[in-house]
This record gives C-alpha cells, sequence and structure tokens, in this order.
C-alpha cells in the first residue's frame, strides 16, 4: 500500500513539475527591422506583442536613439490603392496578441541616425499602457534582417 502511495505522490509531482509556468506581463517575439538601402529616410519594424493579462494593453510611444521618431502605422487598401495612415497606438486585447507584420500594421523607423545592416540589433523602447492606467516600459531588440523570420 505504501508503496502505491509513494508512486501516485511521484507522478503527481511529476505532472505538476512538468507544467510550464505562464507568463504574466506582455511579451514581444519576433521583432525585427527590414534591411533597407543605405539612403533610407524610413525603414520598418515588426513585431507580436502577446498580453496574457486580463486586461488590455496599448503601445502608446516607441522611441530609440537609432532614429529621429518611431511612429505607428496601419496599411490597408482602398480600390487599387495601398493607403498608409499613422496609429495612435497599438492595441492588444486581454489575453490576445497584436501582430505588426508586412503589409499591414508596423512600426516606422523615421530618421536613422546611420544606416541598418544586416544582422545588426537595434533596441527599441516600448511605453505600454495599461487598463489600470499604469504604464510601464518594454526594451524590445530588433533583429535587422531582408525577409521575414519563417
Amino acid at each position: 500500500m505504501r508503496f502505491i502511495l509513494a508512486l501516485v505522490a511521484a507522478m503527481f509531482l511529476v505532472a505538476c513539475g512538468s507544467q510550464q509556468p505562464q507568463p504574466s506581463e506582455p511579451m514581444v517575439s519576433g521583432a525585427w527591422i527590414r534591411t533597407a538601402p543605405p539612403t533610407a529616410a524610413v525603414v520598418a519594424g515588426y513585431m507580436t506583442l502577446s498580453n496574457p493579462t486580463n486586461q488590455a494593453i496599448k503601445v502608446i510611444a516607441a522611441s530609440s536613439d537609432r532614429f529621429e521618431r518611431v511612429e505607428f502605422h496601419h496599411m490597408r487598401m482602398e480600390g487599387s490603392t495601398m493607403v498608409m495612415k499613422q496609429m495612435e497606438s497599438v492595441d492588444a486585447p486581454a489575453n490576445q496578441k497584436a501582430v505588426l507584420q508586412p503589409g499591414e500594421d508596423h512600426l516606422m523607423l523615421i530618421g536613422p541616425a546611420q544606416p541598418v545592416r544586416t544582422g545588426e540589433r537595434i533596441m527599441i523602447n516600448l511605453t505600454v499602457a495599461l487598463e489600470d492606467g499604469s504604464e510601464q516600459q518594454m526594451p524590445v531588440t530588433f533583429l535587422v534582417r531582408e525577409r521575414a523570420p519563417q
């Protein structure tokens, strides 16, 4: 009987220990910047913002020492014309993701201090506003690459 209880207890501990802890804070993955010609006045950045919290979040500002300004932009087709408009924020509802990808929402990185080079890593600081009114800074490293990660 003791053997069975010990076996059941061991199985319980293994089952509990094998679960991965769930993130409790917003996080960014797949952050990248598209390579551009050395004379480019703007480049685009992309990422996925995951929000595992029970409250909506907004990225309300972004900045980097490498660029004069960082803006949020949205692209869409209107008839046969691609239209791009600036957005005030990037929104991630509770327990969802906001995906910034080519041809859709993206970071517009304006006025690079120097050309971006493939393989380079560039820090961009995101300001995230929580539904409760608090804000947090989220430094994110973006990898410069020629095309989207697979």
